[in-house]
């Protein structure tokens, strides 16, 4: 299980401040997901400010939580910006707030057609399944992932470790302070990815 890189948190100038995922929000969920295998994971301490009933999750939040997994599965799995069209939430049992719970939010992919992505999610806690959601995304294309929303690929850790570095994305600001490192770079490794080395961004 590996941690997957947000790719928009360089993004905060530009005004990315997500209730699910945005580690600076300070109303948000602060959500962090993992790559397991062929699912993408979160887990989510449910304080009590979330609650509907007392002492159980409000179930907006349940499904915000759902949500929110499947788009940071498409996100990873298919390398491209998605939307939701439509989502099937199911109550099965009330889901506890409290420091001492830790629920594990989990989407897979289901089928996929066209650009149309089908998926199931689920909230567990201490391995029994409380909600289940069935989604469907809707993926933009390549070109409109990275004009509209500045996507330009997730990762997990560890992942540019094996990869030739041959461009840079972040703040403006970033990018002038290191551009005369950062032209050396881009220049020397574009030539090594003709060779067939694996090339990537790095974010800064």
């Amino acid at each position: 299980m590996k941690k997957i890189i947000n790719p928009w948190l360089n993004l905060k100038e530009l005004g990315y401040n997500c209730f699910g995922c945005a580690p600076e929000n300070p109303y948000g969920l602060k959500m962090e997901f993992y790559e397991d295998g062929d699912d993408v994971v979160s887990f989510w301490t449910p304080d009590d400010n979330y609650q509907g009933w007392m002492k159980t999750l409000h179930g907006g939040i349940q499904a915000t939580l759902l949500d929110e997994t499947a788009g940071w599965l498409v996100t990873r799995k298919f390398q491209l910006s998605g939307m939701t069209t439509n989502l099937n939430i199911k109550y099965k049992k009330p889901v506890p707030t409290g420091q001492e719970v830790t629920l594990e939010i989990r989407a897979r992919v289901k089928e996929v057609k066209r650009s149309f992505v089908f998926i199931e999610a689920s909230i567990s806690h201490n391995g029994e399944v409380y909600t289940t959601g069935e989604f469907t995304f809707y993926c933009f294309s390549k070109e409109i992932s990275e004009r509209d929303f500045y996507f330009t690929g997730c990762k997990v850790e560890g992942e540019y470790e094996n990869c030739t570095v041959i461009g840079f994305y972040g703040t403006a600001s970033n990018r002038i302070l290191f551009l005369p490192f950062l032209a050396k770079i881009q220049q020397r490794n574009e030539s090594e990815c003709k060779t067939g080395k694996e090339c990537c961004l790095l974010a800064i």
